[in-house]
């Protein structure tokens, strides 16, 4: 498909996702979920391990995971809505 493609004139770009390892992963999952990486690492080991670091098995783990509700996520609130006030 992608030779074909290219034969009619299509220009493309290949994109080379290679494994995440344990550090990348932690600070990854640390930041999406708004936690230090050290509270996050038996997780982020959790994923390596099922995932072998693939980029996308990585997306689609934590994608199930929160589906299953077992992991959950808390947005941290703006300081415009905490404490009900009207930011005035």
């Amino acid at each position: 498909m992608l030779e074909r493609l290219r034969k009619q004139g299509a220009v493309l770009q290949e994109i080379i996702l290679t494994p995440l390892t344990l550090k990348p992963l932690g600070q990854l999952i640390a930041e999406t979920l708004h936690r230090n990486a050290n509270t996050v690492r038996p997780l982020a080991k959790l994923v390596l391990r099922k995932t072998q670091g693939n980029p996308f098995f990585v997306s689609e783990f934590l994608r199930m995971l929160h589906s299953e509700n077992l992991l959950t996520f808390d947005p941290p609130q703006s300081p415009l809505v905490k404490g009900g006030g009207s930011g005035t």
